[in-house]
């Protein structure tokens, strides 16, 4: 008789900053791939293109074909598309996975919770779906079929397809998503027929699984912190955050590592070496303006254009969340906005250095066109870019360069577009990016200055994320330069029915 199959496992990993969570991710991918040997049964993923960049994987929008929009809101159903190679590609390589890994999922949601496993459950232990491109290629199904033999029906109609390990990674203290309940959030959805709801239950499911489902769950608490590990009180500080009672001695601490604190020679050596982390967009601009100044290079402006066939307002100026102004400088750290070759590190969130600025006409921003010209393309060092010498790009540079050109997305209707260099300068970033970062030697950048949020800030865990980045104190600055910064404003961080709400889960 047939063996019945172990029972799949399902694992919450709940970390604070600095424990180890990205080595624990890696490692535990590696060794998924040495015991199946080869790479294709492992899949990592993450909510932005910083965090999937970190531990190799993808976003998950990528990874799950999620939606966006108001799609997105609604309950999760069958991923359609007009490629039939595509959804082989995307049914095979899901029908391969035995060890999934989500990271961040503070950041994920539940609408997009609900869209990953409904993904897992339509793709695993389904017949490839029959081919509609035009093409004879029977000699090609069968052999994607003996590369994906279907899942036995017993493990395939398991909850998250029979994945047999998946595990979800992060932080409920840490920053949560935008537009979206955080997948611990125990309030019901407004509609019990949207994706928010699906999610609730699906996450409620994936801790405490059904006796009959074939499912075991655990739930792993990593509070060792490594990160900081030389240094105690910094440690204790951060954890008092997380538990909302800083007290007096913890505030002067936090004051004594102010700019204007500082002495003339460390803080010019902020000014100059430091990654600002800033609470919002609207904060990074001036530190974005002076860094370039003191490039001393020529700046291209590039900003956002917007096209439309219609009257009115641009649907993509609502859509599409891209910085509206643009400007880079030869000798800018830059970082990348689009996903390129995820898989070869070049993706969103990669960080470089611009190497050269090219124009299609000698005029360049000189022209009618103005900002509205971008760039032919502009030159970029990736460092963590993973191609070979032979493969390189481009002749006579190193071969971590690579030639970016303006995008263009379109609106979801089709009508409306806008067209980008899709490049920021990277000197000051906002909280949202810097999550899963670590700034210290050895690291992109060696020091951090942190703008804390203010009072009535919405977003938890902005302070907490922003100043557990560094690996020592001597690596961290609070940015004090837009207005004086008052023991009242530390002492309050972690208080608040949003943060009693984390430390109850």
């Amino acid at each position: 008789s047939a063996l019945t199959p172990p029972d799949c496992l399902h694992v919450k990993v709940q970390g604070n900053p600095g424990t180890g969570k990205t080595f624990c991710i890696k490692t535990k991918r590696n060794i998924t791939r040495e015991i199946m040997g080869d790479m294709g049964h492992d899949y990592g993923t993450a909510p932005t293109g910083c965090a999937a960049a970190i531990i190799g994987g993808v976003t998950n929008c990528r990874g799950f074909k999620l939606p966006v929009g108001k799609p997105a809101a609604k309950a999760p159903s069958n991923w359609n598309s007009s490629s039939s190679s595509a959804v082989k590609a995307f049914f095979g390589t899901m029908n391969r996975v035995v060890h999934l890994v989500m990271d961040e999922d503070s950041m994920t949601g539940r609408p997009n919770f609900a869209w990953i496993r409904h993904r897992t459950e339509e793709t695993r232990g389904m017949p490839l779906p029959p081919h509609d491109d035009g093409d004879d290629n029977d000699a090609s199904e069968t052999f994607l079929e003996s590369l994906y033999p279907p899942i036995p029906d017993a493990v395939a109609e398991r909850p998250w397809g029979g994945i047999p390990l998946v595990e979800s990674f992060g932080d409920c203290h840490q920053i949560p998503p935008v537009g979206m309940k955080m997948i611990f959030d125990p309030d019901a959805a407004k509609k019990v027929d949207s994706a928010c709801a699906n999610g609730r239950l699906a996450f409620h499911d994936f801790l405490h699984p059904a006796p009959d489902s074939g499912v075991q769950s655990l739930v792993v608490a990593m509070s060792e912190v490594v990160r900081q590990s030389g240094e105690p009180k910094f440690v204790n500080i951060i954890q008092r955050m997380r538990d909302g009672n800083l007290d007096r001695d913890d505030a002067d601490f936090l004051m004594r590592r102010r700019l204007s604190a500082l002495s003339p020679e460390e803080r010019a050596n902020f000014y100059d070496n430091a990654l600002f982390i800033m609470p919002t967009s609207k904060q990074t601009i001036p530190i974005t303006k002076r860094y370039l100044a003191q490039l001393g290079q020529p700046v291209a402006r590039a900003d956002i254009v917007y096209d439309s066939p219609m009257n009115g307002r641009n649907h993509a100026v609502d859509e599409i969340n891209l910085p509206v102004r643009g400007a880079l400088a030869v000798g800018a750290i830059v970082m990348l906005l689009c996903n390129i070759v995820p898989e070869e590190k070049l993706m969103n969130g990669s960080v470089g250095e611009v190497k050269k600025i090219v124009y299609s006409t000698r005029k360049g921003p000189r022209g009618p066109n103005g900002p509205r010209c971008h760039p032919a393309y502009a030159i970029v060092d990736f460092p963590d870019f993973e191609i070979s010498e032979e493969d390189k790009l481009i002749d006579g540079m190193p071969r971590t360069c690579v030639p970016v050109t303006p995008i263009t997305l379109q609106c979801e209707s089709g009508c409306c577009s806008a067209t980008t260099m899709p490049l920021r300068v990277s000197k000051a970033i906002t909280c949202h990016k810097c999550q899963g970062q670590t700034v210290g030697d050895g690291h992109p950048f060696c020091k951090c200055v942190v703008g804390l949020p203010c009072k009535n800030n919405k977003s938890p865990g902005l302070a907490q994320v922003s100043i557990s980045r560094p690996t020592s104190s001597d690596a961290l600055a609070i940015d004090d330069t837009g207005g004086d910064l008052t023991y009242e404003q530390i002492l309050s961080i972690g208080q608040g029915p949003a943060y009693q709400k984390r430390r109850d889960f």
